[in-house]
């Protein structure tokens, strides 16, 4: 059995705008819902969401995730708005503008302790 090698001319990866990258990659998997494997319910409205992200994210989400196999996460005390922000800036480490940027900040507070439960 012979093998062939294929020669390519030299080529530079540059990890420039990796990380940016990412952020868009990840931003798209959220914004499409693809591959989401768990579904965050507030008082008004659902999201979708990965597991692994978010407990990247928040010890909290980790503690949750890594407890058993939970489908859907009831999140009462967070409204949708603020669940959406909290969700993008989980996703992309960005805050955008948000009239209830105090109250985001707070829930970002909290998701490292116990907000959840």
């Amino acid at each position: 059995m012979s093998h062939k090698f294929i020669r390519c001319k030299s080529f530079d990866i540059s990890t420039r705008n990796a990380s940016s990258s990412l952020i868009e990659d990840l931003k798209a998997l959220h914004k499409k819902a693809i591959l989401c494997d768990i579904e965050l319910q507030t008082a008004t409205e659902k999201f979708q969401g990965h597991k692994m992200i978010l407990s990247a994210r928040s010890p909290e989400f980790r503690a949750i995730f890594t407890n058993g196999t939970i489908e859907c996460l009831d999140i009462q005390d967070v409204d949708a708005n603020t669940m959406h922000h909290l969700l993008l800036y989980m996703y992309t480490d960005t805050l955008k503008s948000y009239h209830g940027r105090m109250h985001l900040y707070y829930m970002l507070l909290l998701t490292n302790t116990n907000f959840l439960h």
